[in-house]
């Protein structure tokens, strides 16, 4: 139950306060009841108690070996998410027909099962995997090439059943993933340091915190869940070590989620946090985090292209006229028409002069105002109002930057676009 509330909190809510939480608590509360009450109080994996003893004494080489799995389920979180959008990717270009891209994708998951079944003696890879999950909790996978194998194919069933169009959840196939990952680092481990006595039991636990942490973002969730499923709670600091870890490799990576990415490649906007109404009476200045170019209206997007070739970060850009700014091209449009290859014409043809300036020490409650007042989509951030020249620009705000800072509704910035 704690884990589903933080788990609402970490992904879902977009406002945290008694008046969102409670109802949730009572939600979350309800619910575990009733499955106590007709299911039993079980956890739902079983870890014996000989190891949760042993989780009460770890050594510093085993915490030393936590945060190299916390370092590993991060990039595995990584590469769950990849993997599910390049096979969509890859089903959307070479099967048209939904309902034949479907086909082939289950037609692949089959062969898999009946592979395994046929070679293993049993399926391993169908559906959310828990029994599998449990044996490796038990230590009885411990070869380290079948790990790696159920890994992979995990991976690819996961990737090819969603990618196909099919329905299916993330957060079991991550517990999967993340717990062969920590039961193949154990073996592995403990065969090249024999001293270091790290459990296969409790690696394999830490490893589901690091795979929800990294591939859903709720590294917060994924230690107290774990810790709740297992109920040993003399693992809770590994659990927030490696949940820790794993977020923080995916997030220096990339912002985006398994289930953000979903949305962002929809063209939905993400905000990345959320703040107190305090953070409104700051100046807008302070959030400038998109870099600003400028250019002369006649170059072309090849142009921009060149200057980004090093994987500069995609930029805003100011339209000069003259010396004087004449109109916005925001990075999302840059990045839509970089994507479309449109790189011989005119940035001039492509910008707006959809666009109002504001003094760059403006709060960002005024600058929330003027643009509910506007109508506009992008301010200038200017030394002097209104500019005098293009220098006087310090930087574009656009109306998903103030989202992007603040969490506001996009109905508070744009009330006409409800009606």
């Amino acid at each position: 139950p704690v884990g589903g509330i933080l788990f609402a909190i970490e992904l879902m809510l977009v406002e945290v306060s008694a008046r969102t939480l409670v109802p949730v608590m009572i939600a979350t509360g309800t619910a575990a009841f009733v499955s106590r009450l007709f299911l039993g109080d079980y956890p739902s994996f079983i870890i014996s108690q000989h190891i949760i003893n042993r989780t009460m004494h770890q050594s510093a080489g085993a915490y030393a070996a936590y945060v190299l799995l916390g370092l590993l389920a991060g990039g595995a979180g990584l590469l769950f998410t990849s993997s599910l959008y390049w096979t969509e990717d890859r089903f959307e270009r070479w099967i048209k027909n939904p309902y034949a891209r479907h086909a082939a994708g289950m037609l692949g998951v089959g062969l898999v099962i009946y592979f395994m079944i046929t070679f293993t003696g049993h399926y391993y890879v169908e559906g959310v995997g828990y029994a599998t999950v449990q044996d490796v909790l038990d230590g009885v996978i411990t070869h380290p090439g079948f790990l790696l194998l159920l890994l992979l194919l995990k991976i690819l069933t996961f990737s090819v059943t969603l990618g196909s169009g099919g329905s299916g959840g993330v957060f079991s196939p991550s517990l999967y993933v993340g717990a062969v990952l920590g039961g193949l680092y154990a073996v592995i481990a403990n065969h090249l340091l024999p001293g270091i006595g790290i459990s296969m039991t409790i690696a394999a636990a830490l490893g589901m915190a690091g795979m929800v942490a990294a591939s859903t973002g709720a590294a917060v969730t994924g230690a107290v869940m774990i810790f709740e499923m297992t109920s040993d709670y003399h693992i809770i600091i590994p659990l927030i070590i490696v949940a820790s870890l794993a977020f923080g490799v995916r997030r220096l990576i990339t912002r985006e989620t398994i289930y953000t990415r979903k949305l962002i490649r929809r063209g939905h906007f993400i905000p990345e946090a959320r703040h107190s109404n305090l953070y409104l009476m700051r100046p807008a200045g302070e959030f400038m985090e998109t870099p600003l170019i400028r250019v002369k209206g006649s170059r072309t997007l090849a142009d921009i292209a060149v200057l980004l070739h090093r994987g500069r970060e995609i930029p805003h850009i100011l339209v000069l006229e003259g010396t004087q700014p004449r109109a916005v091209l925001t990075a999302p449009r840059v990045r839509e028409l970089l994507r479309h290859r449109q790189t011989s014409t005119p940035i001039g043809n492509f910008a707006s002069e959809d666009w109002f300036s504001v003094p760059v020490d403006c709060q960002i409650y005024d600058l929330v105002a003027r643009f509910r007042a506007t109508h506009q989509e992008c301010a200038l951030l200017c030394r002097i109002d209104p500019p005098e020249h293009h220098e006087d620009v310090i930087a574009i705000v656009t109306i998903e930057d103030v989202l992007a800072y603040t969490s506001l509704p996009m109905r508070l910035l744009r009330p006409h676009a409800a009606q």
